[in-house]
């Protein structure tokens, strides 16, 4: 097995014995704390995890886009579909007063 990594422990401070061998635990002060290899990913998020973050961001805009784009088109043929109604319903009334104005006579 490898070496075990060191761990923070207490108030900040490291021990870097190992158990059961009967040496005194020597401890590091929380200055050097920082750069042990286990407090680095505390610090902030790596390359790869930004990566995938910006592509599941960007992903999810572009599939609400699309959503928003599709929405529109819905929007816009039903205030076609609407305005050719009432042209029609128009064209059909004065067809009906024309006619009944004809019969009339």
């Amino acid at each position: 097995m490898g070496p075990r990594p060191k761990v923070p422990v207490e108030s900040g401070a490291l021990t870097t014995a190992k158990p059961g061998n009967g040496a005194p635990a020597a401890r590091l002060p929380p200055a050097q704390v920082r750069w042990l290899p286990l407090q680095r990913r505390a610090r902030g998020f790596t390359l790869t995890e930004l990566a995938v973050t910006v592509g599941v961001v960007g992903l999810l805009v572009f599939l609400l886009a699309q959503l928003l784009n599709t929405a529109a088109n819905v929007i816009t043929l039903g205030h076609k579909q609407m305005d050719a109604d009432s042209q029609t319903r128009q064209l059909l009334d004065r067809i009906r007063t024309k006619l009944s104005r004809s019969h009339r006579e």
